[in-house]
């Protein structure tokens, strides 16, 4: 069993045994022999709930989490294997196009038919996706980032954020908590929060915003809400689609 695992089987938090012992009653009412074939195509919701759950309790895949509650999780006719490995044919793909790409996702898909998109999707559109420097902006803009509070400041990036960022080849090794103050308002031309609590904390911090630079970073997008904090949900993938999804929204509008 890997070194990364957070929870072995027997010491999970209360409120994921709950989720465990659901999953667990409807795989085993459909693979009443715990062998698990075709579980994304056959059942996608109970294959999100798997892959979820894997990634809060540390395993490196559904089927080695799967495997330690006693399932054989196997590829099969119409399933994506369970031993696929996203971080390899990433790397595959970058080799191919060692200089990224401005194909979009869909040209990829038509260029590359063997690859299991499905299973890479956010991880290819993470590397393939909008970056500064594909959209010529890399050295016109000034990024910062800081907290509104001072309970963290000083503090590494949290280890479920540092896992996932590893996951997607982005190094947060340097990085430290700072906190945001008063000067920084004249030093931005957009001054952005992740949540409605964020913003409130900003405004005090500012006095208000008089020329209009507070926004929250889902506003850019089609679908403007508050950005769940994972310190509480422990979902750090969907802050992390979240808020890709923001920032190309964002660059979408800065680039016009």
């Amino acid at each position: 069993m890997s070194d990364n695992v957070i929870y072995r089987p027997g010491e999970e938090p209360e409120n994921i045994r709950k989720r465990l012992d659901s999953l667990f009653a409807k795989l085993d009412s459909a693979y009443p022999d715990k062998v698990i074939v075709g579980l994304n195509k056959d059942h996608k919701h109970w294959g999100e709930s798997v892959t979820d759950l894997y990634r809060k309790l540390g395993y490196e895949s559904g089927k080695a989490f799967l495997s330690a509650y006693g399932y054989n999780a196997e590829g099969g006719k119409g399933g994506r294997a369970a031993s696929v490995d996203p971080a390899s044919i990433i790397a595959q793909l970058k080799e191919k196009y060692p200089e990224g790409t401005t194909l979009t996702i869909a040209e990829l898909k038509n260029a590359n038919p063997e690859i299991p998109w499905k299973s890479l999707a956010n991880k290819a559109n993470e590397y393939f996706g909008t970056t500064l420097a594909k959209r010529g902006l890399e050295g016109k803009f000034l990024v910062r980032s800081a907290a509104t509070s001072a309970e963290e400041i000083g503090n590494p990036v949290h280890y479920g954020t540092k896992r996932l960022l590893k996951e997607h080849n982005i190094d947060c090794s340097q990085r430290r908590a700072i906190r945001l103050c008063a000067a920084d308002y004249g030093r931005y031309d957009y001054i952005i929060g992740m949540d409605s609590e964020n913003m409130s904390e900003m405004r005090k911090i500012f006095g208000g915003d008089p020329e209009g630079k507070l926004r929250l970073l889902l506003d850019f997008t089609d679908k403007p809400t508050d950005i769940a904090d994972p310190w509480y949900t422990g979902d750090f993938e969907t802050t992390y689609r979240d808020i890709s999804l923001g920032c190309t929204a964002f660059l979408d509008k800065v680039s016009k």
